[in-house]
């Protein structure tokens, strides 16, 4: 067969078969037409209309113009136009100011539209309302609330951190012990804690009820513990050992010797936080190990007065040495006072 072509081609002095075929050129890609919009053409009355013809130019009503003229631009607003005249409204800071009529033919040939900036005014806002005040704010109402509790807790836990010198923490199992006797009230520790949640939940406790956005809102401390140092025997990085929540869960009701409390901190007009405190309600000796009932928690800030520690002499007459936290009886008060004279 190639020997075939190859005669075909001798004869006709023409390139015949495969080597033909390779050396035609390519046929050009056709392009698709390009497809212009159809307009309708203007009516006659359109075409005679004035204010037509400088809505085509970009001249409408809310929009902006200034003269050609001009070197130093006066901006105007359209606030109305027919087919004989405009009415020009100048802008002033933000501000309508004064009001001028100019004839339709005088804005088709001497002014042009505005496509620069235009000063306005902040829309929306206003001084006499509270709608935009950051004081009505829901997120930094939140804020305050979360630093308000941060700071009720603080103070508190100050007061009784000269505890901390008389127990000892103890891991696998999770333990307080005691180093010395203490009388009923006289132990006290306060739940410090970096975390603020608004969810509820089995371990949160309720610190108080906070009006935010319009609506009451309840907030809670999480449990917050984080050793000094890791599994790997490393620092961690924010360390935090609050006594209160490495107290043990009760297995039996017989180990209860804490009691969940709470402490009434005012912080301002309208923000009182709930100080949650675990306070012994047994006489604790030398190595007993602490323990409270969690299911104790209220649910409600009307179920925490209930659980209020009245008698805030337990934080108020705290020795240096902590030891003993004041008087629980009254006569024991009465001996107290006394004593406190003759020193």
């Amino acid at each position: 067969m190639q020997a075939f072509m190859n005669d075909v081609s001798k004869a006709s002095g023409q390139p015949v078969g495969a080597a033909a075929i390779s050396l035609a050129k390519p046929a050009a890609a056709v392009e698709p037409a390009k497809h212009t919009p159809w307009r309708l053409p203007e009516s006659l009355a359109q075409q005679k209309s004035k204010k037509f013809q400088a809505n085509k130019m970009g001249f409408e009503v809310g929009g902006y113009v200034s003269l050609k003229s001009e070197k130093v631009v006066s901006i105007f607003k359209v606030a109305a136009m027919d087919d004989s005249a405009a009415e020009l409204v100048l802008q002033q800071d933000g501000k309508d100011a004064e009001a001028k009529t100019v004839g339709i033919n005088d804005i088709l040939t001497n002014w042009r539209v505005h496509r620069g900036k235009v000063t306005g005014m902040l829309e929306g806002w206003d001084c006499n309302t509270n709608l935009c005040s950051p004081t009505s704010s829901s997120q930094w109402r939140l804020d305050a609330v979360r630093g308000a509790v941060a700071m009720a807790v603080q103070k508190i836990y100050k007061k009784s951190s000269n505890m901390l010198q008389h127990i000892e923490l103890l891991v696998k199992p999770t333990l307080v012990k005691v180093l010395q006797r203490f009388e009923v009230g006289e132990l006290v520790f306060v739940g410090a804690s970096a975390r603020l949640e608004q969810k509820a939940s089995k371990t949160n406790i309720l610190v108080g009820e906070f009006t935010v956005g319009g609506a009451l809102q309840r907030m809670h401390l999480a449990p917050h513990s984080v050793p000094p140092l890791n599994a790997q025997g490393e620092a961690n990085d924010k360390p935090w050992v609050a006594p209160f929540w490495v107290v043990a869960k009760a297995e039996k009701p017989d180990d209860i010797n804490m009691a969940l409390k709470f402490i009434e901190e005012k912080v301002s007009s309208d923000i009182t936080v709930w100080v949650p405190i675990l306070v012994n309600n047994k006489p604790l000796s030398a190595g007993d190990a602490l323990s409270w009932d969690s299911r104790t928690a209220p649910a409600s800030v009307a179920n925490m007065v209930v659980h209020a520690q009245k008698r805030l002499g337990t934080l108020k007459r705290m020795r240096v040495s902590g030891k003993q936290a004041g008087p629980t009886t009254k006569k024991a008060r009465g001996s107290y006072r006394k004593k406190a004279r003759k020193a």
